[in-house]
């Protein structure tokens, strides 16, 4: 009978230590898989490590701005890449920040030129200005070469054999005569600029006896060509064109002896014609021009064979109507318009008895006129563009 103890004994020890090597065995798996955790954690500790020593912290001017290391190497030899380097020496501050005393106002253009590789820049020629000055300093050819072009107008052609092109330049406020010439294959044309390319529509050709024209044709700089995209439904002559939320617009013009109020409009994605309210005023040889997303028309005549008016109106697509504002100074027809800055510029163009050589400018803010210095030449009938 006691023989059986020592083997109840024997069992019950060989299943105790069954049980605890598989606890060892269990305690070992744990631990794996504590030391993989940990070495993850020390991995991603060293990943936000480096990632924190390829932040840069900037304190221009007063304000700070948190960009990587790389952004400020993009280009090479220029003064932020050797800001960024390991050998810079000093102009580090409180919280690790290095100290630029510059403008932040346009350094802010300048990191966003850094990142993106793609010049932002502002409309006035004063900030042009402004932000060539902090590209200079921070030896950015490109940035400064795209700061320093400067806006200005060209005026083109005209009737009574005006081929001559002049170019007004608003910080100088001054025009200037080009020996350049303007050929065009039709006359008495009309002509807006949208999305880079450049719309033409009615006028009539030398070759074609006066025969008007009814085409919408569109020119693109970046191939060089020009296509005929729409026939003009509504068959009118010394219509107005503008181009405003991806449509053409065409606006008054004659029909059959009749001034009219007519808007059509062209989608140049969809190639559909619709139709916009009316004009308050019917006219024809109106000016048309889109300023701050709205459309603004001003002057022509408004019956066949009657003089030039003053009047003005724009179109708000927001509510879809439209809306007087305050008459021109000087009754024209056949004038040239451009939006600089904000403002409409309306240059030359004809008044009851003669060609004009002024220049007058409305500002949408102040809801006012003001004159601007005069052409060289009185022109009508002739073209504009902002460069």
């Amino acid at each position: 009978m006691h023989g059986g103890q020592p083997k109840t004994a024997a069992k019950e020890l060989g299943a105790g230590l069954v049980e605890l090597a598989s606890h060892v065995d269990t305690l070992r798996r744990k631990l794996r898989h504590k030391r993989r955790a940990f070495r993850q954690t020390e991995a991603d500790v060293d990943a936000i490590h480096s990632s924190q020593r390829e932040i840069e912290l900037l304190d221009v001017g007063g304000a700070t701005f948190h960009t990587r290391r790389t952004v400020l190497q993009r280009f090479e030899e220029n003064m932020l890449s050797v800001i960024a380097s390991d050998e810079f020496p000093g102009g580090m501050h409180g919280g690790g920040y290095r100290f630029l005393d510059r403008d932040n106002k346009y350094f802010a253009l300048v990191l966003a030129y850094m990142r993106e590789g793609v010049p932002i820049l502002p409309h006035s020629s004063k900030e042009r200005n402004a932000l060539f000055r902090e590209a200079r300093y921070f030896n950015l050819e490109e940035l400064c070469h795209a700061a320093k072009s400067q806006t200005c107008i060209l005026v083109m052609g005209g009737c009574h054999h005006h081929s001559g092109i002049e170019i007004y330049d608003p910080a100088q406020r001054m025009w200037r005569a080009t020996d350049v010439d303007f050929a065009a294959d039709r006359l008495q044309f009309t002509s807006c600029v949208g999305d880079r390319d450049i719309y033409v529509a009615s006028g009539w050709s030398p070759a074609s006896q006066r025969h008007w024209l009814h085409s919408i044709e569109k020119f693109s700089p970046g191939t060089g060509l020009w296509s005929t995209i729409a026939m003009i439904p509504r068959r009118t002559i010394e219509c107005s064109l503008a181009f405003l939320n991806g449509y053409v617009l065409v606006i008054g013009g004659v029909d059959l002896d009749e001034v009219t109020d007519l808007v059509q409009a062209f989608g140049t994605d969809s190639g559909i014609w619709q139709q916009l309210p009316e004009m308050l005023t019917p006219r024809a040889a109106a000016s048309a021009c889109v300023v701050g997303g709205r459309l603004i028309v001003v002057g022509g005549y408004s019956h066949f064979g009657g003089g030039s008016i003053c009047s003005a109106e724009e179109y708000s697509p927001a509510d879809d109507s439209w809306h007087a504002i305050p008459d021109m100074p000087t009754a024209r027809s056949y004038a040239a318009t451009v939006a600089l800055e904000g403002k409409l510029l309306v240059i030359g163009g004809v008044n009851h008895v003669q060609r004009l050589a002024t220049v007058e400018e409305y500002d949408t803010v102040t809801r006012s006129w003001r004159r601007l210095p005069s052409l060289h030449t009185a022109r009508s009938q002739c073209g504009a563009v902002v460069l």
